[in-house]
């Protein structure tokens, strides 16, 4: 009876990852065939574009997943022998299914509500702009939120802000081009209570707008002090940040970020559907979905990755929460405290330089410890079934620690010259 169960499960986990895919498959499918009756044209080349690419990562998603299952299963199907663990792998592999459906439904969601808006065939083209000097106190929050467009944020020694922002409508004749820039307006609300001076692209009646040969952008300039709060929030467009000693709260989707230096102790950047780079960010709370974030330099972060290649490459502490994708993280060993990783169905490289002491506490289940490098001293090495734990040493005790918990993705340790 046991053989039969185990046989069945393995079957689970693999059609898991190939179910994974097709339903990725059939939501794209699913929305496109809706969209496509309705009243909008969505079938210019950059909608058709930026679908594809969608489009690309779910199917590298339902790959990635199903690798990972299937390899997992070959593991299952060695290693287990308890029926409590097979109930606990079962509840795995169930929660897995809902967390990437789900995930996938809201994505698809989000995109095809927004998709009407923005479609790229015109034969005439209207500007208009808007211009705006703010005096800021030290403790003034300038926010920007926008769609459709770029943000870009320069900072100064004044202690004024100026945003610039050009407004450009595209359609088949003069009169649909002015009619839509007609319905795009900047927004300004000042805020006293909490200390914010808002600056907002505002559609004017969004859901009466047919579609056609018709396609807008809105691209921000911003200069604001370096020390004063920002807050940005932009979709579908690349958002720039250079040096800025404020609290920032970046939020972008379906567009890249890109950070020169976050210095103050307290940020807040999300990236979904985008790629992130961050040249130094002190301190805060980072979260990439369904990215590429890449971290140079930091001090203490905490980082939460899902359906992302995350790569930071020299930090003091981190503490990262990481599901379906991947991890690299590095240190020069310069300030180094800690690192603490819990990850699943994603891969996990650690470089390490040979010169730093450091205890350990590894924990992987399904998944394998691969170390390059004889000088580690193991205290105590625990197998049980289908997991194993590891603690011990590497060279002069400094009061450094990597502590990881890996579920159905192997850890590297690259110690480095």
């Amino acid at each position: 009876m046991r053989r039969k169960q185990k046989s069945s499960w393995f079957i689970l986990l693999i059609i898991l990852g190939v179910c994974t895919h097709t339903y990725a498959q059939d939501r794209k499918e699913e929305t496109s065939k809706r969209k496509s009756r309705s009243n909008t044209n969505c079938q210019e080349k950059d909608w058709r574009a930026i679908g594809e690419e969608i489009g690309t990562t779910f199917r590298d998603l339902g790959i990635r997943i199903g690798t990972n299952v299937s390899i997992a299963a070959q593991r299952v199907g060695e290693t287990l022998a308890e029926e409590e663990t097979w109930q606990d792998v079962s509840d795995q592999v169930a929660t897995a299914g809902r967390e990437v459906a789900e995930a996938t439904q809201e994505a698809l969601s989000n995109h095809s509500s927004d998709r009407d808006t923005y479609a790229h065939r015109y034969d005439e083209e209207k500007t208009k702009k808007f211009s705006k000097t703010f005096k800021l106190g030290s403790n003034d929050r300038l926010a920007i939120e926008n769609k459709f467009g770029k943000v870009h944020i320069n900072t100064w020694d004044k202690q004024e802000a100026s945003v610039d922002v050009v407004m450009i409508a595209k359609s088949s004749s003069e009169s649909k081009a002015q009619t839509l820039l007609d319905r795009i307006n900047i927004v300004v609300n000042e805020n006293s209570s909490e200390n914010e001076i808002l600056v907002k692209t505002q559609f004017d009646n969004m859901n009466n707008w047919s579609g056609g040969k018709q396609s807008f952008e809105i691209n921000y300039t911003v200069n604001m002090p370096r020390n004063n709060p920002l807050r940005i929030k932009n979709s579908f467009g690349d958002t720039y940040v250079a040096d800025i000693n404020g609290k920032s709260d970046l939020q972008c989707s379906y567009g890249s970020l890109k950070a020169e230096k976050l210095n103050n102790a307290d940020n807040y950047v999300k990236v979904s559907f985008g790629d992130g780079r961050i040249g130094y960010c002190k301190s805060g709370e980072i979260k990439a979905s369904y990215s590429n974030m890449e971290i140079t330099e930091g001090n203490n972060l905490t980082i939460e990755s899902s359906f992302s290649e995350l790569e930071v490459r020299n930090i003091q502490a981190a503490k990262v929460k990481a599901k379906y994708g991947s991890v690299d993280m590095g240190t020069n060993g310069k300030g180094f405290k800690s690192f603490d990783i819990d990850g699943s169905f994603s891969d996990i490289d650690l470089r390490i330089p040979s010169s730093l002491g450091f205890d350990f506490d590894i924990k992987v289940s399904f998944a394998d410890l691969d170390w390059n490098e004889s000088g580690a001293h193991f205290t105590s090495v625990e197998k049980s079934g289908s997991s194993k734990n590891y603690v011990g040493s590497f060279g002069k005790s400094s009061g450094s620690n990597i502590r990881v918990s890996s579920r159905y993705g192997d850890v590297d340790f690259k110690i480095n010259d």
